[in-house]
């Protein structure tokens, strides 16, 4: 819970200062996404603490080869102290072939960090709003969950195994 306040403060703050309007999100749901981040990749998490409270946090996970950054935020008062900095020094690990994050385009800080350590932006992330809908197609019938497709799946669009993950989606 504590990290979740920081993680709100944190992008409360910066969408705002850049003129925009922060949200928010449901802790019900930010909760069992990074419970599962500590439960099977906690050896890459890591808090950064200031007389018992947290200023800091960070999360990543690993898959086979693939280091992926999945949360470094600081509290507003405490960024600019070098906090991320030593908290992704803490999470990064050796051996991987590959890393990759994702950041918002409104985080040039963030981002310029991130690019000093090899985490370079290549893939833009769009979001879609609306009412999804679709016509049901004639053809398709359903069938169980078949573990070694998804594996295939995984393997073919992200280049490794991720059913360690697929519990949680």
């Amino acid at each position: 819970a504590e990290e979740f306040e920081v993680f709100e403060l944190a992008q409360r703050e910066l969408h705002e200062r850049r003129g925009g309007k922060w949200a928010g999100r449901d802790f019900l749901e930010w909760e069992p996404i990074h419970s599962h981040l500590l439960g099977h990749d906690g050896a890459r998490s890591f808090v950064a603490e200031e007389t018992g409270q947290i200023v800091g946090f960070t999360a990543a996970w690993a898959r086979e080869d693939v280091w992926f950054l999945s949360a470094l935020f600081v509290l507003p008062q405490r960024q600019g102290g070098g906090i991320g900095k030593r908290l992704l020094e803490l999470a990064w690990g050796e051996g991987y072939s590959r890393r990759v994050t994702i950041t918002e385009a409104l985080q040039p800080g963030s981002t310029a960090s991130y690019a000093r350590r090899g985490l370079v932006p290549t893939t833009p992330i769009l979001r879609f709003e609306g009412q999804p809908r679709s016509a049901e197609p004639g053809l398709l019938e359903p069938a169980p969950r078949d573990p070694d497709a998804l594996r295939l799946l995984d393997r073919a669009a992200y280049g490794f195994d991720r059913s360690l993950d697929h519990a949680l989606w």
